[in-house]
């Protein structure tokens, strides 16, 4: 395992998947029991002294991104501080979070495709397609259990522009996200959707705010790729 501080108030913990089997885990098994994430990584933060220098914090936020070789565990303590709201300081975290994950992933990818010769023209955009007039599929589902997330992912990975899983009371829910180039492919994504999942009473935003986002941006195609 590696600690890195990101700022004051954020640790990244890069916990490979050796790292997992010797404790007896997997990332399948983590992801399918919220009870047993909450004990694994608070005995990891232990174990790496992150909770003794967040002792004056008054709480801590997570965010978990899997990737090939194991997953990243950001932690971001919640602090008071006075002329600072907390939503500016939060919206601060989570800014060097996501450029601090972008800078590495992006760095990586490009050097990876430069190697294999992948890199390629940027594309002619063509400025008449009118296909932007139509609204975007944009919607939130919640799933009866972990294993339907799982096989909606084996079944529909590729199919959605973005989708982001997040844990919320108990519960895993999924926000897509799919420009829509006909009408009559609203209808088809829909009933995809509609197969694994119900349409969520719970809005995106409170899952903004007080979910755990649990895979970020391309949620299906990393859950058919783990699971």
């Amino acid at each position: 395992m590696e600690m890195e501080r990101i700022n004051d108030d954020t640790f990244l913990l890069r916990i490979e998947n050796q790292d997992l089997i010797d404790r007896g885990t997997s990332i399948p098994e983590l992801l399918g029991n919220p009870g047993e994430i909450e004990s694994f990584f608070h005995s990891i933060l232990e174990e790496m002294g992150v909770l003794n220098q967040f002792e004056d914090s008054d709480g801590l936020s997570f965010q978990i991104m899997p990737n090939p070789d194991g997953l990243e565990l950001y932690v971001t303590r919640i602090v008071d501080m006075g002329d600072e709201s907390t939503d500016e300081r939060m919206v601060r975290n989570i800014v060097d979070t996501i450029q601090h994950s972008l800078t590495d992933r992006i760095g990586k990818k490009r050097k990876e495709d430069k190697e294999e010769g992948k890199i390629s023209p940027k594309p002619v955009i063509n400025t008449e397609d009118k296909s932007s007039t139509l609204k975007p599929i944009d919607v939130t589902v919640v799933f009866e259990d972990f294993e339907d997330f799982v096989s909606m992912a084996k079944e529909t990975a590729g199919e959605f522009e973005q989708s982001v899983l997040y844990r919320y009371s108990g519960h895993y829910f999924l926000h897509v996200f799919h420009p829509v180039k006909k009408p009559e492919e609203v209808a088809a994504k829909m009933a995809l959707i509609r197969e694994y999942a119900e349409f969520s009473r719970i809005s995106w935003e409170v899952l903004q705010e007080y979910g755990e986002v649990i895979m970020d941006k391309e949620a299906l195609e990393t859950g058919k790729q783990y699971f």
